[in-house]
């Protein structure tokens, strides 16, 4: 078993790389069923399973988290600033610009922990006390009034307090587990969640006891993170297995969490394209056959989205010194200001002229430059590891 886990630690995380692949499928997944109305028990069952990418997304950002504060303080940065370009192009999708969604809430928490170990590294107790801390809260106090707390400093679906606690809890799990790949604290993490989950039985109208992701509570927040430790000690475990057993499916979780951050900008394309599809079907017909068109066109939407991702790369690998890329990267933070705000113009244009037809024309533009944001991010980590 130790040969297994310092095959893992001098290598890569596999287990890592599985959660993060398995973040964004899932919510490639969600964002395509949603559009599919429910009949059967089965489709709810299946949009539950996709709801959970958040859970999955946040605590293996939150275990990266350790790679990106040991870099250079120059480093950091520069990499903080190209995240935050990625994240306010996608609130503006929204006609937001500091809107805590998906990843703008997670550039938030970077900026949040880099300030917090701008010095050195907190010691793990008090990110532990921090989570045990909200999540008392969370038990004493109806899980919609946490949320509330936030909302004054950034509104959105993903509120800092207590979504952040995934984050923490991955960044914590990291370090604290470094050496240790055992199963008891993922099992009992979920015993407790189990637990709650039995006394919800008992108080009924007690909210927060209950397994719902929006608003957040403490029985869906310990179960998920459980699963994750589980999950990641498992197949870091069982390294060989997986890699020998499971080849392909181990090389697509690599190259999904190798490109995760493009990945993400490219499903946002990839269900925009299904939404203009899927609003061509009558909705009786969705409806009557729900399961196919929710199993069938998860499937498609997630293979589309990987040979995008293998498109994209392909084309930059071959486009990325050409002239205009190259007149645009030697003065980057100049030009990605200035297209921010071109696309801020934009909508808000499109909201106080109420220019609805062109909404799909800024969805698409602003896509197509998230997209090559998140290319220049992958080269420059790949020109700061070839110094």
């Amino acid at each position: 078993m130790k040969q297994t886990t310092n095959l893992v630690l001098n290598s890569r995380n596999i287990g890592l790389d599985y959660i993060r692949a398995m973040g964004l499928l899932l919510m490639m997944s969600i964002h395509y069923a949603r559009f599919i109305p429910e009949k059967t028990k089965l489709v709810y069952y299946l949009k539950f399973i996709g709801e959970s990418s958040p859970a999955f997304f946040f605590f293996a950002f939150g275990m990266t988290l350790t790679r990106f504060l040991e870099k250079e303080a120059g480093d950091r940065f520069q990499k903080g600033l190209m995240f935050l370009y990625v994240a306010l192009l996608h609130n503006l999708l929204w006609h937001h610009l500091f809107y805590s969604d998906f990843l703008f809430f997670l550039w938030a928490w970077l900026f949040i922990i880099a300030i917090l170990e701008i010095v050195r590294p907190l010691p793990n107790f008090i990110y532990m006390t921090l989570i045990v801390t909200v999540l008392g809260i969370m038990v004493c106090v109806p899980s919609y009034h946490i949320p509330m707390i936030c909302k004054e400093i950034f509104d959105g679906p993903f509120k800092l307090i207590p979504w952040g606690c995934f984050i923490l809890s991955g960044l914590y799990f990291k370090r604290r587990n470094e050496f240790d790949q055992n199963y008891w604290q993922g099992i009992l993490i979920i015993g407790l969640g189990l637990f709650l989950y039995s006394l919800s039985k008992v108080y009924v109208d007690y909210f927060s006891l209950k397994i719902i992701k929006w608003p957040l509570t403490p029985t869906y927040f310990l179960l998920f993170i459980g699963l994750n430790i589980l999950m990641v000690n498992f197949i870091n475990n069982h390294h060989s297995f997986f890699e020998n057993q499971f080849r392909l499916p181990s090389r697509l979780c690599n190259f999904i969490s190798s490109n995760l951050l493009l990945a993400t900008a490219i499903q946002f394309f990839v269900f925009k394209c299904a939404e203009l599809i899927i609003s061509k079907v009558n909705q009786s017909v969705l409806l009557k056959y729900d399961v196919f068109f929710v199993v069938l066109g998860v499937l498609l939407c997630n293979v589309l989205l990987l040979i995008i991702l293998k498109w994209i790369l392909v084309f930059w690998k071959h486009y990325k010194y050409h002239a205009v890329f190259r007149m645009l990267r030697e003065n980057f933070h100049a030009h990605a200001i200035g297209m921010v705000f071109g696309c801020a113009v934009f909508s808000a244009c499109i909201s106080y002229f109420k220019l609805g037809n062109l909404y799909n024309v800024f969805f698409f533009t602003v896509i197509i430059i998230m997209h090559y944001f998140c290319l220049e991010m992958a080269h420059y980590r790949f020109s700061i590891q070839k110094q």
